[in-house]
């Protein structure tokens, strides 16, 4: 699982991702966004798996 995580800086950078739309995506499933020692990370096979990108974008207009 660790080989799936990316920094949540480094994702919201990466994607374009907004603070509400990291928050939108862990509410809706809390694997997606995990705490490691200290930090927040992004589990991609989450992300690949269980979302869409216009699921998230649409959910914060």
């Amino acid at each position: 699982m660790v080989q799936n995580l990316i920094p949540a800086q480094q994702f919201m950078k990466q994607y374009n991702f907004t603070e509400l739309e990291l928050q939108y995506v862990r509410k809706r499933n809390k694997r997606a966004v995990v705490m490691f020692e200290g930090q927040f990370f992004v589990n991609i096979s989450e992300i690949e798996a269980n979302f869409k990108s216009e699921e998230i974008f649409l959910s914060s207009i």
